[in-house]
């Protein structure tokens, strides 16, 4: 937050989520339930322009719906990409500082990367959440509300990766705002993305409800677990659990935490 100067930091590992636009509004979101505060009815946002992670329909969706819920005392949501090579990013110097305090670190499991995320800044420290599967929400039912349309109200043709403005207003529930600038001077356009059909439509996509992205532990591949398995015996024993209960691709987790001095005999008496 560039008001209070404070770095919020949002991790989990790939048994929770993914790393996909829908795992990263999810965690706006949180950040905007949990974090801003009560009186502050305009948030900015600034990111980069990675279209699969920030610039697409899903954020805007799940940021248009966090506007409408009730209780929700936000009304506009600007949301910002930088031009790639032509501008620098707060965040982007807070990765260093973690990439600094973490070189030469033995991290065996996630949460030891948990702790240095926490660890590496003395003064105001990142403030980290670990997401959790509950809190990470899809967006397919927003997207069966809306018509995605490919041309704005003037009927000019829509092309996201130009984007480099967006705004959500809360007394616009359907409507998507943007310029390819981020001149002040220029005007916005519009996509209108209400349902072609009344019938279908809500009042606002407050109303709409989520389900979770993920339904259980995400599974690994096969392989990545028995490299990880094979890992082991270089692993401290009081973190062996984590491995031991991963899931892969096959749905079995694992029965021990000693497979790997198995296979390994058996491969030495062939």
């Amino acid at each position: 937050e560039l008001s209070s100067e404070l770095a919020y930091m949002y991790a989990w590992d790939e048994t929770v989520a993914s790393r996909g636009s829908q795992e990263i509004v999810s965690c706006l979101v949180e950040h905007f339930r949990n974090k801003v505060s009560e009186n502050i009815d305009h948030v900015i946002m600034f990111s980069d322009s990675c279209g699969g992670q920030n610039r697409n329909i899903k954020v805007a969706l799940m940021c248009m719906k966090f506007l409408q819920e009730e209780g929700t005392n936000i009304k506009l949501i600007d949301h910002k990409f930088m031009t790639s090579g032509h501008s620098f990013l707060p965040n982007d110097a807070d990765f260093g500082v973690i990439e600094s305090y973490s070189k030469g670190r033995t991290m065996n499991v996630p949460q030891d990367w948990f702790d240095a995320i926490v660890k590496s800044k003395r003064k105001k420290p990142y403030l980290l959440k670990a997401m959790r599967r509950e809190e990470i929400y899809s967006t397919a039912n927003l997207e069966k509300a809306i018509t995605r349309r490919r041309k704005n109200t003037v009927g000019d043709k829509v092309s996201w990766h130009k984007i480099q403005w967006l705004r959500y207003l809360k007394e616009e529930p359907y409507k998507i705002f943007y310029k390819e600038t981020l001149n002040e001077d220029f005007e916005f356009f519009a996509i209108d993305i209400a349902p072609a059909r009344k019938g279908r439509r809500v009042a606002h996509l407050g109303l709409v409800p989520l389900e979770l992205l993920y339904s259980g532990q995400r599974p690994v591949t096969s392989a990545k677990k028995r490299d990880m398995l094979d890992l082991l015996p270089y692993i401290p024993p009081v973190k062996h659990g984590f491995f031991t209960s991963l899931i892969d691709d096959s749905g079995e987790p694992s029965v021990d935490d000693t497979p790997i001095i198995d296979r390994q005999s058996e491969s030495e008496s062939d």
